[in-house]
């Protein structure tokens, strides 16, 4: 999601599009294989990428026209070995995307990739043996990528992979190559393994330290930066509880807020984690009215101080926009920072989350 609209995937491998203001809505026409994720970039700038299990990548940029939800498929790519498993935009206002593929990430110039583009039948497609044109790559990971992350200043990468293995790139020397330089291999700075060696689901940069999840994120792990290193340590972690086994599939980030949000597969609940200095403070569990199937939080939030978390959940019968009370959630305090945080930590009385609103989106 952005500032003007809301996409999620729906059956038959369609896209549903939904302008927040206009309410106006449309499907995007579907992939030749299943869906893995869909990413719209920055805040103003409607272009959607979406990217199929298959290895094809598609851009597409959203607008209003007539009083209609309408798109034009910009450029199509072809990932080498059929193979896709996430999408990152760097800064807004950026064309620069990472893609996992396999092994490796691929970083991309959407506007070199329009540039070197052959002429389709509708639309430019990019072919697999142009794509190190385009940009740069990351190789190292000897497992399946599963998650990937730029900082802020698109200065680094952050990637994890079902090896077990977390991996920061980016530029070490002056000299080295840079994520938008063609033909060329951008270092890794850092290794870091998570300590039980569990495939990593989630990646993300917060501030000055890391926050992982592994085991379907039923482990988050936070990482403090080590001055006499040079890299980062583990500092604190929580494990949630797994329930039915299918894990937590959802997960979150406000870095202004310091606020993590985790929500379940299948039982209808948020957990919202803060991070203090070097771990995590508080804690704390929300009903909800439907089970979350994704959840995002506004950008336009994080550019104000409030007391409230705001995030809009794509739930299995309907779109719910949650606002949060600070003062709610930060009651609810784990015992002082240990090295692992109990499940019964995270299972504090439960509090029906306020302001729902958007449900005519359903």
């Amino acid at each position: 999601m952005n500032e003007n609209y809301i996409c999620y995937g729906i059956k038959g491998n369609l896209i549903r599009v939904i302008h927040f203001v206009n309410i106006t809505r449309n499907k995007l026409a579907g992939h030749p294989a299943s869906l893995v994720d869909i990413q719209l970039s920055g805040r103003s700038d409607d272009v959607l990428a979406s990217l199929d299990v298959g290895g094809t990548l598609r851009f597409r940029r959203i607008f209003e026209a007539s009083g209609e939800c309408q798109y034009t498929t910009e450029l199509e790519v072809k990932l080498p070995g059929d193979a896709g498993q996430k999408i990152c935009w760097a800064a807004p206002g950026s064309n620069a995307i990472a893609v996992a593929t396999g092994n490796a990430i691929a970083i991309m110039s959407t506007e070199r990739a329009l540039l070197l583009a052959s002429a389709g039948a509708d639309y430019p497609v990019l072919e697999p043996s142009a794509l190190a044109e385009v940009g740069s790559v990351c190789v190292g990971h000897e497992g399946t990528v599963t998650d990937v992350c730029f900082n802020a200043d698109f200065s680094q990468l952050l990637s994890g992979s079902s090896d077990g293995s977390v991996r920061v790139w980016g530029p070490t020397l002056k000299s080295s190559p840079t994520f938008a330089t063609p033909n060329a291999t951008v270092p890794c700075q850092l290794v870091l393994q998570p300590p039980d060696g569990a495939s990593v689901s989630s990646v993300f940069f917060m501030g000055d330290n890391l926050l992982t999840g592994a085991d379907k994120n039923s482990v988050l792990q936070l990482w403090k930066p080590s001055l006499s290193s040079g890299s980062f340590e583990a500092s604190h972690r929580v494990t949630l509880p797994m329930g039915d086994g299918a894990g937590w599939t959802n997960v979150a980030v406000d870095q202004d807020a310091d606020v993590v949000l985790c929500a379940p597969t299948s039982d209808p609940s948020l957990v919202v984690l803060h991070v203090g200095s070097d771990a995590f403070d508080a804690a704390s569990k929300f009903d909800v009215t439907y089970p979350i199937l994704s959840l995002d939080i506004p950008r336009e939030d994080a550019d104000c101080a409030t007391s409230e978390q705001h995030l809009y959940c794509i739930q299995t019968k309907a779109i719910q926009k949650y606002s949060l009370e600070s003062s709610i959630w930060m009651s609810q305090r784990p015992r002082p920072a240990a090295s692992v945080t109990s499940p019964s930590a995270i299972t504090a009385p439960k509090a029906v989350a306020a302001a729902v609103e958007d449900a005519r989106y359903a």
